[in-house]
């Protein structure tokens, strides 16, 4: 069977990364990395890709998975790299392998613990013991978050995963007691069903979601690619990703100062 024309190349770049400095792995062609959302519609990454050419960034390659594991143990171990990623794997990044941030959407972000109106015997945190809390897989900032109040109050309880904690509110998941959940996804499902939901509990602000690189990819590249993004092009083709995160979709500069929050703290507990 032939080989794919374009297959040699790749697999050369790979090799060739593998055995040669992070460096210079981060400075021939970096891969920007999309969280596990975007992982639904694999074409996008192609898509994109040759959205970000067309706008002059031709250094670049688009990866996303559908496994979380990969994409958090980059920024985890520092692989070299530019990742949209959640505040706190950024503040681990930035903090722990002085990663740089570039680009961040919008506003804050904030997690909110949730149970029915209609539940009388759930009215705070408290109630929760002995009660099935349902919450998005993967080691997201609403489970981080979630597990610490679940340690301060010393409740015993279920943690449950779940694809979609919003289809799960909609079509009223049974085994769910209550729910973690962005303040902005909660606002909106629950404005959708008339308000059945009550607040137990809520986050602080975070930084919202921001795309960060490895500090040795080059400065001509990481303008390039500010440039990029900030194009109607690129923006059409991720406004989909960001409308589910945030109730802004645009992108504002960022600093090292924006994620110096709790979220390196919080996931020593588990990476260290």
């Amino acid at each position: 069977m032939m080989r794919p024309a374009h297959t040699l190349p790749l697999l050369t770049l790979i090799i060739g990364c593998f055995f040669s400095t992070p460096s210079l792995c981060a400075a021939e062609s970096p891969s920007l990395f999309l969280p596990r959302f975007a992982a639904s519609s694999p074409e996008k990454a192609m898509e994109l890709e040759a959205e970000f050419k067309r706008q002059g960034v031709s250094r670049l390659r688009v990866e996303n998975s559908s496994f979380l594991h990969p994409f958090q143990q980059g920024l985890r171990l520092g692989r070299p790299g530019i990742y949209f990623a959640q505040p706190h794997l950024a503040t681990w990044a930035v903090r722990n392998h002085q990663f740089v941030p570039i680009l961040k959407l919008h506003g804050n972000l904030k997690y909110v613990l949730a149970a029915r109106k209609s539940d009388e015997l759930i009215f705070e945190v408290n109630d929760l013991s002995g009660k099935q809390v349902c919450r998005e897989s993967g080691l997201n900032l609403g489970t981080v978050w979630f597990n610490r109040i679940v340690g301060e109050n010393r409740l015993t309880l279920t943690n449950i995963e779940r694809p979609s904690i919003e289809l799960a509110m909609r079509y009223d998941d049974a085994g769910c007691d209550a729910f973690v959940i962005s303040d902005y996804r909660y606002e909106r499902i629950n404005a959708r069903l008339g308000n059945k939901f009550i607040r137990l509990e809520q986050s602080s602000l975070y930084a919202n979601y921001v795309f960060v690189a490895h500090p040795e990819i080059d400065a001509v590249l990481l303008e390039q690619l500010a440039s990029a993004l900030k194009s109607q092009g690129i923006q059409d083709q991720l406004e989909p990703y960001f409308e589910t995160l945030s109730r802004w979709q645009n992108l504002v500069p960022s600093t090292a100062e924006d994620y110096q929050s709790d979220g390196d703290y919080l996931l020593r507990a588990y990476w260290q």
